[in-house]
């Protein structure tokens, strides 16, 4: 009976990440990467990471930002900041998490503007 469901999950699944995507793409159009961060931030908190949602935010920026540097979007990389900087604020004051995230923080801020002289 559970191999039945399995399509139906994997189709949920699936029109989840095409819904997801749609939002991000009209958040795109409206040149607004705050509301696409919020978007992507919230479709992470649903899901369960090993190590924990702080990584998995981290490493999503860092993997955005990859993504941007291949197709030379400006988009994407200030979709990573705008959720390196949240994911500060949610971090600010725990000392074991700060520095981490203040790094990334830097990092995207270094990258979009490097961007933005070159470009």
């Amino acid at each position: 009976m559970r191999e039945a469901n399995v399509p139906t999950e994997e189709r949920q699944a699936e029109e989840a990440r095409q819904l997801l995507q749609q939002r991000v793409d009209q958040d795109r159009i409206r040149n607004r990467p705050d509301l696409a961060a919020n978007c992507l931030i919230a479709d992470l908190g649903k899901q369960s990471y090993p190590k924990g949602l702080f990584s998995a935010r981290n490493s999503y920026c860092f993997d955005r930002m990859q993504k941007a540097d291949a197709s030379g979007d400006m988009f994407a990389p200030r979709v990573a900041l705008e959720m390196a900087k949240a994911n500060y604020e949610k971090v600010k004051g725990k000392q074991a998490l700060e520095g981490n995230s203040l790094n990334t923080l830097g990092n995207d801020y270094f990258e979009v503007v490097k961007r933005l002289l070159y470009s």
